[in-house]
């Protein structure tokens, strides 16, 4: 399995999962909960960097492009925890920074699959 490739890490990152619960609320004004007996499934994490080289950037979009729909392993920066990933369908987007000759502001989306044990 490929491995994310070993770049600056992300300066931001969103992460948030659904909540597996399924609630109704009945005419009486009552509500119920219970909990949905499947896994609870990661949306999609988005990583941002604001100030990428261009050479970080050539081998980010190199391991886009050649792993676009195949599973690989990502570690997340704040937990140091390795994920089974994919990307998400939506493009990478980098626009060249204004400020910085060279740099690059960089967003990406992925999906974790599930954690490496």
């Amino acid at each position: 399995m490929n491995i994310f490739p070993t770049i600056a890490p992300p300066l931001g990152l969103t992460d948030a999962v659904d909540d597996p619960m399924l609630e109704s609320t009945y005419e009486s004004g009552h509500d119920a909960t219970r909990p949905q007996f499947t896994a609870p499934r990661w949306q999609p994490s988005q990583l941002t960097w604001d100030d990428m080289t261009t050479a970080d950037l050539d081998t980010l979009l190199a391991f886009w492009r050649a792993n676009r729909g195949r599973e690989f392993i990502w570690r997340d920066p704040a937990t140091s925890r390795d994920w089974r990933c994919r990307f998400v369908s939506s493009p990478i987007n980098w626009t060249a920074s204004r400020q910085l000759p060279g740099r690059y502001e960089v967003e990406l989306k992925l999906r974790r699959i599930r954690e490496v044990v």
